[in-house]
């Protein structure tokens, strides 16, 4: 019980983040993949291109 609270409350964070980051919040489920679900996450925030940045002149 204690283990589906916690992937919850991460996937939920993860959500508002890419949300924050002007991508779809659906990419909070990459995570979910078994292996390098939660690696591939964490490289797109950290060495994608951010929509809310493209956007500033």
């Amino acid at each position: 019980m204690v283990v589906v609270a916690v992937t919850a409350f991460f996937i939920i964070c993860l959500w508002r983040i890419f949300t924050k980051a002007g991508c779809s919040g659906a990419m909070s489920l990459i995570p979910l993949l078994p292996g390098l679900g939660p690696l591939i996450s964490l490289c797109i925030l950290a060495f994608g291109n951010w929509p809310i940045h493209q956007n500033r002149g």
